[in-house]
């Protein structure tokens, strides 16, 4: 069975194409020295990372040497400044433990320390000798190779659905050898493809890039907790590489009888619940809703559809356009008070 979701139908304005990331990269380039702040080198190892990603997949569709120049022209810049942000995260991550006095943590704040000096000496090398002249010229170069073929092309869609299915298998690699080894390759995996859609999918990646990212950092441990899907998380569940402390619905999920509500664990006014829906246009003629209501209704609640929906952790709806309708202007309400309340911001 799939599921279909909707589509933007334009490419999201803060989506940044190939050239422009060749320009961003020796922007920031010029910007990380003297300071060597941990957010311009996480800026530029971003750009650097997305001129490699980009060039590793147009290599595919469109060859040409320059793709590969591209790589070893960035190839030691781009390792330091990755070494360079991991010690500067781990520092981060000890000052967070225990109380100042704490004699292991006072041990770890030496030891990275050093390794940081000596890593940022060895990114200070490595950018004195990143070719400048090489990279505009290779930006002047591909950059008309970047564009033969237009974003969410079937080739770059092609290209994804590779990347997906390697991923499907190293998650099936995974779940069978259950070692660090398999899951961290299983997390290579999702980021490539994570990676191809967020550069050539980017209407796609829209809808995507929340699970994604979240998925990623969980396997890579760059974060304790998350709240995410039942359908994304219960693979990793039942695998033993995540932990279920709750859901957040009213009743417990019938996939995972075990895992308590929020409100049984002593939060009673927590509920928060993700669903999908069905739009139509406000003009749309009220007997083509109804009828178009009454036959996902009658879809979702299939026998064997629903059974397989709620075995990947959803529960079945449907219902009438007037019961949504009275659930979407509660929801909004409630949700716009929160974001009242909080002062809560889009960035």
């Amino acid at each position: 069975m799939a599921l279909t979701f909707p589509l933007p139908t334009s490419v999201p304005s803060k989506w940044v194409g190939f050239e422009a990331w060749m320009e961003r990269a020796l922007d920031q380039a010029g910007r990380v020295q003297p300071e060597w702040d941990a957010d311009d080198i996480h800026d530029l190892r971003v750009a650097f990372r997305r001129c490699r990603t980009m060039a590793d997949a147009l290599s595919q569709v469109n060859p040409a040497p320059g793709w590969r120049k591209l790589k070893k022209t960035s190839r030691e810049l781009f390792h330091a400044l990755g070494v360079l942000r991991d010690t500067q995260v781990e520092r981060a991550r000890v000052k967070k433990m225990g109380p100042t006095s704490d004699p292991v943590r006072k041990h770890m704040l030496r030891v990275l320390a050093r390794a940081e000096s000596k890593h940022l000496r060895a990114a200070e090398q490595a950018l004195d000798r990143f070719d400048r002249k090489e990279w505009k010229k290779l930006t002047r170069k591909l950059a008309s190779k970047a564009r033969f073929f237009p974003l969410e092309s079937v080739v770059f869609q092609r290209l994804a659905l590779a990347a997906l299915n390697e991923a499907v298998e190293l998650y099936r690699q995974a779940l069978e050898r259950r070692s660090i080894i398999a899951w961290h390759r299983l997390r290579i995996g999702i980021k490539k493809f994570r990676y191809l859609t967020e550069n050539f999918l980017p209407r796609r990646y829209e809808v995507w890039a929340g699970d994604l990212k979240r998925m990623q950092d969980l396997l890579g441990d760059h974060i304790p907790m998350v709240i995410g899907e039942m359908g994304s998380a219960k693979p990793l569940v039942a695998s033993g590489q995540l932990r279920a402390l709750a859901v957040t619905g009213t009743n417990r999920n019938p996939s995972v009888p075990d895992v308590p509500t929020f409100t049984e664990t002593g939060y009673p006014s927590f509920e928060v619940n993700s669903w999908f829906a069905l739009f139509a246009p406000a003009a749309t003629p009220k007997p083509i809703v109804d009828k178009v209501a009454a036959d996902v209704t009658k879809i979702v609640r299939n026998p064997e559809i629903s059974a397989r929906l709620v075995a990947d952790g959803w529960e079945p709806g449907g219902g009438t356009p007037a019961e949504f309708t009275k659930f979407w202007l509660e929801t909004t309400k409630q949700f716009g008070q929160v974001i009242a309340e909080r002062h809560i911001t889009i960035e």
